[in-house]
């Protein structure tokens, strides 16, 4: 029927299209691709629709209309997520360039437009139509990295997308790549799993990410644009600002994408191993360590200071050789998350050394960790090698009530044989 229309000479600018909720009238090219109708929005291309036609208040061009339009067509009218066809999103997007499209989306003046307009924009909440476009003033390449549209990132990234850009000042393609909180999130961020839908595949989830983020990266993305915390030690970390790109990659659980940053000169933050324990990766807590990451107050003591890692190989007693804070938080971290043959090379290393942690502030609550979690091994074997010190109540703490609570009766022996009280409470 367009077609036929088009024929008979209709002006394919001429026509606008209204939407509910939207005020804002739009082209019938814009509609075609906010409705992911991929036929029609070519048949208009070629019949010479306007490609940009940005209007004042909002950034509308047609390349972010269809990257959102494609991800909302998923769900129109289902309560499951529809399959939709990426390949169709990315020909349109090419074509779209080749017509003369910004490939970083129109510019305007987002206040040069009618007071009605302007209240809308105000007015907008998470979830309403247009959010992402119009609140948070995404590009085609931020919102294609939130969206993990890994093909489509890597040809904007080839067109000349603005690799530095952020959306309304704050967020990158490579963090909404790593972590698509919105900037009004408040609250920590979640690790990889405890954000995805249920019928998502984690494996292959981290594998997009991964493989996206290392476009990215390729492509010069910045590792550290981050807003180190201030007052740090009151900072509980509920703003985006907080994390680094690191910090992000790190709630992926990937250790490969955490080495690949760490070499390729990312920061780690105050908060980086904290981030490690929270995703349970004794391999990513090393690795970080390594790289000098700041050692948490719960793996010091009053006299230490914290450092990089230490050559663990180094005779013990030989404090030029090696810096014991560090060797102190890498046997919390194994006996936390139950590291079993990481702890036990680490043992061996200390030759003898069995003051290791002595004074430290946070042995009980990593021996409260384990026994949580169940982690029998480690802590038999610390225990066995006299780290750490028999018939001390105290140092296991609340132990025996949540040893109880998860119905491990080997590892109830354990502790009680050890001294810990059996009349400890919560």
């Amino acid at each position: 029927m367009v077609k036929n229309l088009i024929k008979a000479g209709a002006n394919v600018d001429a026509n606008k299209c209204k939407l509910d909720h939207c005020p804002i009238p739009l082209t019938p090219l814009q509609f075609a691709c906010f409705k992911a109708n991929v036929p029609l929005a070519q048949e208009l291309i070629t019949a010479g629709s306007t490609i940009d036609a940005p209007e004042p208040g909002w950034k509308c061009s047609a390349i972010l209309l269809a990257i959102y339009g494609h991800d909302q067509s998923r769900w129109r009218g289902v309560q499951w997520p529809k399959p939709v066809d990426n390949e169709g999103l990315l020909d349109l997007v090419q074509k779209l360039i080749a017509g003369g499209a910004s490939v970083n989306g129109s510019e305007t003046d987002m206040n040069a437009t009618t007071e009605s307009i302007r209240q809308w924009r105000v007015k907008l909440e998470p979830g309403y139509l247009f959010y992402e476009i119009i609140v948070e003033q995404h590009s085609p390449l931020t919102l294609a990295s939130k969206y993990k549209y890994k093909e489509l990132v890597d040809f904007l990234v080839l067109e000349g997308a603005d690799i530095q850009f952020h959306t309304d000042g704050t967020s990158s393609a490579l963090r909404q790549c790593l972590h698509d909180l919105p900037d009004w999130f408040e609250g920590k961020p979640y690790a990889l799993a405890d954000r995805l839908n249920e019928w998502d595949d984690e494996s292959a989830a981290r594998s997009t990410i991964v493989n996206m983020a290392h476009s990215l990266m390729q492509a010069g993305a910045d590792l550290n644009d981050h807003i180190p915390c201030e007052f740090i030690d009151y900072c509980e970390h509920f703003c985006l600002e907080c994390y680094s790109v690191l910090n992000l990659a790190v709630l992926i659980e990937s250790p490969e994408l955490v080495d690949v940053m760490l070499h390729a000169g990312a920061k780690t933050t105050y908060h980086s191993l904290d981030l490690a324990i929270e995703v349970k990766s004794f391999n990513i807590f090393s690795k970080l360590l390594a790289k000098g990451a700041t050692i948490p107050e719960w793996a010091t003591t009053e006299k230490g200071n914290a450092s990089s890692l230490c050559i663990l190989e180094a005779d013990p007693r030989d404090v030029n050789h090696f810096d014991l804070q560090s060797k102190r938080a890498l046997v919390l971290a194994a006996l936390r998350l139950g590291a079993t043959s990481e702890l036990d090379s680490l043992i061996k290393s200390m030759n003898g050394s069995r003051n290791l942690l002595d004074g430290c502030t946070g042995l009980t609550s990593a021996i409260e960790d384990c026994c949580r979690s169940g982690h029998y091994e480690p802590l038999r074997h610390m225990l066995e090698a006299g780290i750490i010190p028999k018939s001390h109540p105290a140092l296991f703490g609340r132990s025996v009530p949540l040893i109880i609570q998860h119905n491990r009766e080997k590892m109830l022996d354990l502790v009680l044989e050890n001294g810990a009280d059996v009349n400890a409470r919560y």
